[in-house]
C-alpha cells in the first residue's frame, strides 16, 4: 500500500524496492516455472527505468509513457535493452587470482602465471629484518639509500613469494581439471612457474634473485621438458605435459552410449581439523570455531534482581540483550565525547529511531551517556572520557594474529597459573574447564576502543550487562563476579596481547611497561562516582610477564 505515494515522494527505485519486499515478489516469481527468467527481466526493467529517471529527470507519467513507447516500437532498442541471461552459472568466468580465493570451478585455465615480478620497476618497497633477526612488519620505501641494491633484492624476493602464493591459489581452484601455460617465455625468468618447476636443489633463498634468472636463460625446450617430465612421472598420473595446439582441433566426439567405468584414487593423507579462525567468543563458549562478531553483550542479564518485573523507565529498567548492546555500542562509537549535551541528545534520538527503540527511553539513555562521559576513570588523576578527542581514540579496532601453537585449555590454564592475574589464584584452574577443542590458525577480534593519554595506550570495552536494578549492584564485588562468570578476563588478556603486538609495529621504541596503560571495562548502566566509591568501572593492568608469556605461547615459542 502507498506505492504510488512512495514513487511520487522518493522516486522510482525507492518505491520498487518496497514493492519487491512488501509483495514478496522474489518468492512468488522464483516459485513458478520460468521464474528465474521473469525475475531477471523484472530487475532489468527496473534498472532501465531508474537510469531513465536519473538521466532525464522523468517523473511517474514520463517513465510510464517511455515504457509504453518502447513496448510499441521495439525495433529501436539499444544494447542496454537486450535480454539478459537469467544466470551466468554455465558461462565462462574471467576472474583475477585475488578474487578467486575460496572459490572453485570444474575446469580452470591459468594462461598468464608466468608474468615477471614487478619489484624492479618504480619504487622499491620491502619489509626489513629487525636488529635481532626477526621479521619486521613495517613496510619500508627506499628512494635511493646506499643499500638500494640489497633492498631491491629483498623486494624482488618478497614479490616472487607472493607470486608463488597466487600460483598456488590459481592451481587449487579446479575441481576436475586445470590448464597451465608455460614455456620459454620472454621476461619470465623470475616468475612463479620458473621457481616452482626449475629451481635448482642447491639454490638457497638468498641466491634465488641472482641465480634463477641466469639458470632459466640457459635452458632450452629440452631442459624445460626434462624438468616438467620429472614432475609428470612423480604425479602418479595427475599431471600431463603437452604442446599447446596451434591449429583448430576437430569437434569433440559424441559421448559413448555406454559410459566408461570410473574409479577414484584412495586418499591416504591426513586432513588436520584443528586449523581455524578462533576468537574469545569461541573459546569461552566452547564452540568448535567461530568468526568473531563485535561484542554486543547478547543475553547479559546477570544480577539476582535482573529478572524482576519493573515499570522503571530509568536505565536499570532498560531491556537487556543483544539489541540493547548494539544500540549502546553504536552511540559511543559515533559520539564525539567532547561535544555538549545537545549533541548527545540528538545522537541518542537518532540511534533510537534507527534501532526501533521506544522514544520513552531517550531521557534515561541520555543521562547514562552523560554520566559515563563525566565520571572520572581514574579517581586520582580525574581523567574523564569527555576530555578525550577523536584524534586520540580508535573505535572497533579489528585484529588478527597467528596461533602457531596448538591452543588447548590445560596449557592456557598453566600460563595463567604460573604468572597470576587479578582474577585470583583460582582463575587459571577455571580455564581448564573451558570446553573448546585444541586449535591453531588465527585469533580474531574487535577491540571496542583504544585510546591514548599522556603517551600511554589503553583498551576499553563497553558492557551493557544488566547486573541488577540498584546502584550497589555495580560495585567492585559484582563487577569481579561478572568478569569471572563471562571469562572477560580471558577476553581482555587476548585483546592486550593483540594491542601489545600492534604497538610493537607502530611505535619505534615501544616498551610494555612504559607505553601500555591498562584495560577498562565500563558496565554502562552503573557507571557513577560519589565520595565513597566509583561504580561500574573495572580496571586492570596485566603484568608484563604474563602478557609476554601468553604472546609467546600463542605464537608457538614455548610455554
Amino acid at each position: 500500500a502507498g506505492y504510488r505515494e512512495r514513487w511520487l515522494e522518493n522516486g522510482f527505485m525507492y518505491m520498487f524496492r518496497g514493492l519487491v519486499e512488501g509483495e514478496k515478489v522474489h518468492e512468488k516469481l522464483l516459485g513458478r516455472a520460468g521464474g528465474e527468467r521473469s525475475m531477471t527481466n523484472l530487475l532489468h526493467l527496473a534498472e532501465l527505468l531508474h537510469r531513465r529517471e536519473a538521466e532525464e529527470g522523468s517523473g511517474m507519467e514520463g517513465l510510464i509513457a517511455w515504457m509504453v513507447e518502447r513496448r510499441e516500437n521495439p525495433e529501436g532498442k539499444n544494447e542496454e535493452e537486450e535480454t539478459r541471461l537469467e544466470t551466468d552459472e554455465d558461462t565462462v568466468k574471467l576472474i583475477t587470482l585475488h578474487r578467486s580465493k575460496g572459490l572453485q570451478y570444474p575446469v580452470v585455465f591459468c594462461p598468464y602465471l608466468w608474468g615477471k615480478v614487478r619489484a624492479d620497476e618504480g619504487d622499491i618497497t620491502f619489509h626489513p629484518g629487525g636488529e635481532d633477526g626477526e621479521k619486521s612488519f613495517g613496510l619500508t620505501l627506499d628512494i635511493g639509500s646506499a643499500d638500494l641494491d640489497s633492498h631491491r633484492k629483498k623486494a624482488l624476493l618478497e614479490d616472487l613469494a607472493e607470486s608463488v602464493r597466487l600460483m598456488y591459489v590459481g592451481l587449487t581452484r579446479a575441481q576436475c581439471r586445470c590448464y597451465l601455460a608455460w614455456g620459454a617465455i620472454n621476461t619470465s625468468e623470475l616468475s612463479a612457474p620458473a621457481y616452482v618447476f626449475h629451481r635448482m636443489p642447491d639454490m638457497g633463498q638468498d641466491d634465488v634473485v641472482d641465480l634463477l634468472p641466469a639458470h632459466i636463460k640457459k635452458m632450452d625446450d629440452t631442459g624445460m621438458r626434462a624438468d616438467l617430465g620429472a614432475l609428470q612421472r612423480a604425479s602418479g598420473g595427475s599431471l600431463k605435459v603437452t604442446d599447446i595446439p596451434l591449429e583448430e582441433t576437430a569437434p569433440a566426439p559424441a559421448p559413448s552410449a555406454v559410459p566408461p567405468a570410473l574409479s577414484f584414487r584412495p586418499f591416504t593423507g591426513e586432513i588436520k581439523r584443528d586449523w581455524m579462525i578462533s576468537s574469545y567468543t569461541s573459546l569461552a563458549a566452547g564452540a568448535p570455531h567461530g568468526e568473531e562478531a563485535r561484542d554486543h553483550d547478547a543475553g547479559t542479564a546477570d544480577g539476582p534482581s535482573a529478572a524482576a518485573e519493573t515499570a522503571d523507565r530509568g536505565i536499570f529498567g532498560f531491556p537487556a540483550g543483544a539489541a540493547s548492546g548494539i544500540f549502546m555500542h553504536d552511540i559511543f562509537e559515533k559520539l564525539d565525547f567532547t561535544a555538549g549535551e545537545e549533541v548527545v541528545a540528538a545522537l541518542v534520538k537518532e540511534k533510537a529511531e534507527r534501532y526501533g527503540i521506544d522514544p520513552g527511553w531517550a531521557d534515561a539513555i541520555i543521562a547514562m551517556v552523560l554520566r559515563v562521559l563525566e565520571t572520572p576513570l581514574d579517581r586520582g588523576a580525574g581523567f574523564r572520557l569527555k576530555d578525550l578527542g577523536r584524534a586520540d581514540r580508535l573505535n572497533e579496532l579489528e585484529f588478527y594474529f597467528p596461533l602457531n601453537a596448538v591452543i588447548e585449555p590445560a596449557v592456557l590454564s598453566a600460563v595463567f597459573a604460573r604468572f597470576g592475574s587479578s582474577a585470583g589464584e583460582g582463575y587459571g584452574r577455571s580455564l581448564e574447564r573451558l570446553n573448546f577443542s585444541p586449535r591453531r590458525g588465527f585469533m580474531r577480534g574487535f577491540i571496542d576502543m583504544v585510546f591514548r593519554r599522556e603517551n600511554k595506550y589503553y583498551l576499553l570495552d563497553w558492557k551493557s550487562n544488566l547486573l541488577g536494578r540498584q546502584k550497589g549492584d555495580y560495585g567492585p564485588e559484582n563487577l569481579r563476579r561478572a568478569m569471572t562468570q563471562h571469562h572477560y578476563d580471558l577476553q581482555y588478556h587476548l585483546y592486550t596481547v593483540a594491542l601489545h603486538r600492534y604497538l610493537k609495529t607502530r611505535l619505534r621504541d615501544y616498551r610494555y611497561d612504559e607505553h601500555f596503560g591498562g584495560v577498562y571495562y565500563l558496565f554502562l548502566r552503573g557507571v557513577e562516582a560519589d565520595e565513597a566509591e566509583t561504580r561500574g568501572i573495572f580496571y586492570d593492568r596485566p603484568a608484563g610477564e604474563l602478557v609476554e608469556a601468553l604472546s609467546r605461547y600463542l605464537e608457538g615459542e614455548g610455554r
